[in-house]
């Protein structure tokens, strides 16, 4: 009995460690780039923006970055120009 409820208490508590934040992981800084958007993931819960970009020597470098989930992925990091 002892070991069915601890395995169930540890089940339950399982969920609670699926998500992390993203407080203080990451430097305030605002950068800006153009480039042509490769593929965009409107998915839960990060969405994922691929897109290319050229750097000073006219060679193309791809990037990805991560935003919110889809509920507030286009409000949250992207400008109208972006839209």
């Amino acid at each position: 009995m002892l070991v069915a409820v601890t395995a169930g208490l540890l089940l339950a508590g399982a969920p609670v460690f699926a998500h992390h934040g993203d407080a203080g992981r990451y430097e305030e800084a605002i950068v800006t780039m153009s480039g042509t958007v490769v593929d965009m993931q409107l998915v839960d819960p990060h969405s994922v923006i691929v897109f290319d970009v050229a750097d000073e020597s006219g060679k193309t470098v791809r990037w990805q970055a991560e935003l919110n989930g889809r509920g507030g992925s286009l409000e949250d990091g992207l400008d109208q120009e972006t839209r």
